[in-house]
């Protein structure tokens, strides 16, 4: 940046740049109206990158973002726009039609180099984003769909789970007798055995959404936006009403206290380590075990099992006939299980 002073005397900041590897000149203004503070702000906060002719990706992502927000939970969403951000800071004002894979590539291999799944989860977000824009008539392919074989393969690792009944009924054992967990987190580590849900939705449970009389537990999964119905057995009825003396007042079935708000993501897991058991077995461990024991062990057909895990079971009658043709069923699977469980 400098002063050009021109020949009638006046002067003129001057930004010196180079785009593209031409040189290029842009005038900040005319000194003194323009101060040296002034000129030096104007410096930093101009954007030598060309505007983009038609949408650009920023625009276009925006718009696909507002169109899924009816598929996505409000968390879901915010961790979208968080792991894309990158991208969008780097490509955002480039025209969505002059994209090439080459483009991508180098900022997926940093992602990549940090975490492998991160990358192809943004690698994902932002395929889907071309595919909108190209049922939109604003660029001609998507551009990620190459990357497929550029990215290293990633490595599945499972959750450890538990499927020996022997071990099953020592963990069991061990929750129920163990000294130092709190009332609220023995219970819910006594009740997620028996319904297997995901860990995360049933530590936000709701009094509201629990029916007793009728012994369901009706909410909407998070991962999918869907509407899930869990049959409550027996035994996790007597269990509910022993966690209502303590929480009963609260909006959440695990409040804390005193605050009321859910106890955290980690309290459960955290005991299960510091036992030792959480080498062999975590909290969603307990939808494998499920999975594999009532079909191997209790011979439950595995179309029930897999919709009461919430998992997408192919239908031609669809899945709204499932959830309510099966309820039958499945509540009378789910009670076999607690039986299971309590004779171990």
């Amino acid at each position: 940046m400098y002063i050009e002073i021109r020949p009638n005397g006046s002067k003129w900041w001057r930004l010196a740049y180079r785009l593209n590897g031409k040189q290029q000149l842009k005038s900040l203004g005319v000194y003194p109206q323009v101060t040296l503070h002034e000129a030096r702000r104007l410096r930093d906060s101009f954007d030598p990158t060309p505007v983009a002719k038609g949408r650009s990706l920023e625009s276009v992502f925006r718009e696909f973002m507002l169109i899924k927000k009816s598929d996505l939970t409000a968390k879901h969403q915010a961790l979208m726009q968080s792991r894309c951000a990158p991208i969008l800071e780097s490509l955002g004002k480039k025209a969505i039609a002059d994209f090439r894979p080459a483009d991508f590539l180098p900022l997926l291999r940093e992602i990549e180099a940090r975490s492998p799944s991160v990358a192809k989860k943004v690698r994902t977000d932002f395929s889907q984003c071309f595919r909108y824009a190209v049922a939109a008539d604003l660029a001609e392919r998507d551009p990620l769909h190459d990357l497929q074989g550029a990215m290293k393969p990633l490595k599945v690792k499972h959750r450890p789970a538990v499927i020996d009944p022997v071990e099953i009924g020592k963990l069991l054992r061990f929750i129920n007798e163990h000294p130092t967990v709190g009332v609220v987190t023995r219970l819910y580590l006594q009740i997620i055995p028996h319904i297997f849900t995901r860990p995360g939705e049933l530590r936000l449970a709701k009094w509201a959404d629990i029916d007793m009389e009728v012994g369901e537990w009706r909410y909407t999964m998070g991962k999918v936006n869907s509407e899930h119905i869990v049959p409550l057995s027996k035994q996790v009825l007597m269990l509910l009403k022993e966690l209502n003396k303590f929480t009963g007042n609260t909006p959440f079935l695990f409040a804390s206290v005193p605050d009321e708000k859910p106890i955290s993501d980690m309290t459960a897991t955290q005991i299960l380590r510091r036992s030792g058991w959480s080498t062999k077995h975590c909290l969603h461990g307990w939808r494998a075990t499920a999975r594999t024991l009532l079909v191997e062990n209790l011979k439950f057909p595995v179309d029930i099992v897999e919709h009461q895990l919430g998992h997408v079971v192919r239908d031609p009658l669809g899945r709204a006939y499932n959830r309510t043709q099966f309820i039958d069923d499945r509540r009378t699977m789910m009670q076999h299980w607690s039986n299971f469980l309590s004779s171990l």
